[in-house]
């Protein structure tokens, strides 16, 4: 699955960072894994709402992705939030040639990741994959399938030789939404195409109301994933 960066989908992804904390749990999960003080690379940043969390703890961050309207977004946080350790690029990511002490790749879709970005990362590559193929947003059926998934990666870097970490996580990361058309349009964005009535029953069903006044309605969604940590001491022998 691909995501379809403009006004609209940048706004979602903003509100379900800031109503779940996903980001800033994520960015606690992510600093066990790289020291302080170091430089961060994300390719296929989009938002760049993790790179925001993480600031504070690397010296210098570079996020990277072909959506200009992904780099606007996450230009805009960084300024919002007075940061300026951030450089958001739009440029392709595989062309992308600078070198950083960790790079990561968060639910990028690539398959062949470790050849494409090994190269760049001086200490350590990590790559976040989802959980399983099958979406959560959706009736039964109407899921879009994603990329990647851990089983495949694992078997990926398994053929490859590549020795790695992986961590387990759980993270809860729905969506709040403004009103019932704004339901609406969610799920049809990420769910493949149904028709209303089935849509309305999806709604009906999953659908909570909250106490929140900009967010009265809230779809849960607990995102299942796994990271996988690649350091480079541990594969000297291997290419990249």
């Amino acid at each position: 699955m691909s995501i379809k960066w403009n006004d609209q989908s940048c706004r979602w992804f903003e509100a379900a960072s800031e109503y779940t904390g996903y980001n800033r749990l994520l960015a606690e999960i992510m600093k066990k894994h790289i020291p302080q003080g170091e430089s961060l690379c994300d390719v296929g940043c989009g938002a760049g709402l993790i790179e925001l969390e993480l600031a504070s703890h690397c010296s210098n961050i570079t996020c990277v992705d072909i959506a200009p309207d992904a780099i606007d977004c996450a230009r805009r946080g960084a300024e919002h939030r007075g940061i300026k350790n951030i450089n958001a690029l739009c440029t392709d990511a595989f062309a992308f040639q600078v070198p950083h002490d960790t790079v990561t790749a968060f639910f990028f879709g690539d398959r062949q990741f470790y050849e494409n970005f090994f190269r760049l990362a001086r200490k350590r590559l990590i790559v976040a994959v989802h959980g399983q193929r099958k979406g959560k947003f959706g009736p039964d059926g109407y899921q879009m399938l994603k990329c990647s998934d851990v089983d495949s990666t694992r078997a990926y870097l398994d053929h490859l030789g590549v020795k790695y970490e992986y961590e387990a996580v759980s993270l809860e990361y729905g969506q709040p939404l403004t009103d019932m058309d704004d339901a609406r349009a969610f799920v049809r964005t990420y769910a493949r195409p149904m028709n209303d009535e089935l849509l309305e029953c999806y709604l009906a069903k999953n659908l909570e109301k909250t106490t929140v006044k900009k967010w009265p309605y809230y779809l849960p969604n607990l995102k299942e994933f796994g990271l996988f940590v690649i350091r480079r001491s541990e594969n000297e022998k291997l290419p990249g």
